[in-house]
């Protein structure tokens, strides 16, 4: 009796040892697939985060897209509806006119914003990047600028008030 007493001690702290061992090999697997999740719930709230970035940007682009549209709208209305008296008594209504006056007013807009990149390249403290972005643009506003004066050369008569903004 005390053989098969000891025989079954043994067959238990056997099975309790195993047991054990397999109790701490399932914690150890718990813990690392705890671990795996937290990494993985982590990964998916940065994800969502940008994906929440992104989202916002979109929306932004499609509110400037629909304020440049209803600009254009607006813009494209107010020139349809002007006028006759609102244009310059000089002119006539030959198509050539309604083309020169885009012209002019296009010229002295880019006329106006190459002074503004003149005084900011005057400013000292200005940055090389800077400097040499509005270099660039302004070589390609002089450029730009040449173009709209040979057009209007080449569509109608220039005005002398486009000849005194804008020196050939």
């Amino acid at each position: 009796m005390e053989k098969l007493t000891v025989q079954i001690e043994d067959n238990a702290a056997a099975a309790s040892s195993t047991w054990q061992s397999e109790q701490q090999q399932l914690q150890e697997r718990i813990a690392f697939l705890e671990r795996a999740l937290e990494t993985a719930n982590a990964a998916r709230t940065e994800k969502l985060d940008d994906y929440r970035e992104l989202e916002l940007k979109l929306q932004e682009a499609i509110d400037s897209k629909a304020l440049l549209q209803s600009d254009l709208e607006r813009a494209v209305s107010e020139l349809n509806s002007r006028t006759p008296s609102n244009e310059k008594p000089d002119r006539d209504d030959s198509p050539a006119w309604d083309v020169s006056g885009a012209v002019e007013s296009e010229i002295l807009r880019v006329q106006l914003h190459l002074d503004d990149i003149e005084k900011a390249l005057a400013d000292p403290a200005i940055e090389l990047g800077s400097e040499m972005r509005l270099s660039r643009e302004r070589g390609e506003l002089q450029i730009y600028l040449k173009g709209l004066r040979y057009a209007l050369h080449d569509v109608a008569a220039p005005s002398s008030a486009v000849e005194d903004t804008c020196p050939a």
